[in-house]
């Protein structure tokens, strides 16, 4: 290499990096703008996912090199112990009864190719945060199979915390203002087994969940292997009942 083209190679990284410093930057200053705007406000759960029946929500789901559809509707308001709450399904097989409680959006039960699964402490799905708060809950459920074996499980640690907030743009539309949710949770075995989920969320203001990010890892104490399994959700199309707004499909 003679010397003008070192020259020009130096010159190059010389720019990379004052470029890349910049961006960094920017990223930081408009961070702590954001954060110094929404400082101090508490966001609402039940703001950011109506639970009205009539609301219908599609995602398409991709992961391992396999894509697949989510139908997601809420059918029906049911009384879960006497608090109010609905029941939400899925591909018209599995359910749920999700309801607000003085926490945020929690879910009491689960239904799914013969198992029922009561939570009680109630599971979180979203609950109300500011910046720079982690919440973290220790959700417990009972789970029955249909040969009626009864098994308890508990979870370890569930955290959530609002990682930012920003414009998300999905088939179903262009979103702003959208929460971004990061979560982590460990559910651990009787035999010491345990695994792991993490990732974001994403939720926008009376729409619901547009986007989701995540991995789940199983663990085997014994050999140590572990097992991971990305997936990404993105909302396709969805309905709001008694909304004008509604997505497009693609």
């Amino acid at each position: 290499m003679n010397k003008n083209h070192m020259k020009i190679a130096t010159v190059i990284l010389i720019v990379g990096a004052v470029a890349y410093s910049v961006y960094v930057f920017l990223q930081e200053s408009g961070r702590a703008r954001m954060e110094q705007h929404w400082s101090g406000q508490r966001f609402a759960a039940r703001d950011y996912y109506p639970l009205t029946p009539g609301n219908k929500w599609t995602y398409r789901i991709s992961g391992d090199d396999e894509q697949s559809r989510l139908d997601v509707e809420i059918t029906q308001r049911v009384q879960w112990q006497g608090r109010d709450a609905v029941r939400v399904t899925f591909n018209d097989a599995a359910s749920k009864i999700l309801g607000f409680a003085e926490s945020g959006l929690v879910k009491y039960q689960e239904i799914d190719d013969g198992e029922q699964e009561v939570y009680d402490p109630p599971g979180s799905i979203l609950p109300d945060l500011t910046f720079g708060e982690s919440r973290v809950f220790h959700p417990k459920y009972v789970m029955q199979t249909a040969d009626a074996e009864v098994a308890t499980r508990a979870a370890a640690e569930m955290s959530f915390w609002l990682d930012t907030i920003e414009s998300v743009k999905v088939p179903a539309g262009t979103f702003r203002d959208v929460l971004k949710v990061g979560y982590y949770d460990r559910w651990e075995e009787e035999d010491g087994s345990f695994d792991i989920s993490r990732g974001y969320i994403w939720f926008a203001r009376g729409v619901g969940i547009v986007k989701i990010k995540g991995s789940a890892t199983e663990v085997d104490p014994e050999s140590g292997r572990r097992e991971t399994e990305k997936e990404m959700h993105v909302l396709v199309s969805y309905h709001i009942a008694g909304d004008a707004r509604e997505g497009r499909s693609e």
